[in-house]
């Protein structure tokens, strides 16, 4: 099964260069994962509403 994936505005100096860059390109990126119990660092990501 293929990962999920978005699309977001990037930006890669490596494959865009630097100089001949005209700004953000849409890519296909891997949907983000928090997952708090892997990573407890993932918690100060989620916003929780009362």
């Amino acid at each position: 099964m293929a990962k999920a994936t978005v699309q977001a505005l990037t930006f890669d100096t490596k494959e865009d260069g630097w100089e001949k860059s005209t700004g953000f390109v849409m890519r296909d990126v891997p949907m983000p994962v928090l997952d708090e119990k892997k990573n407890p660092e993932d918690a100060l990501s989620v916003r929780a509403y009362e």
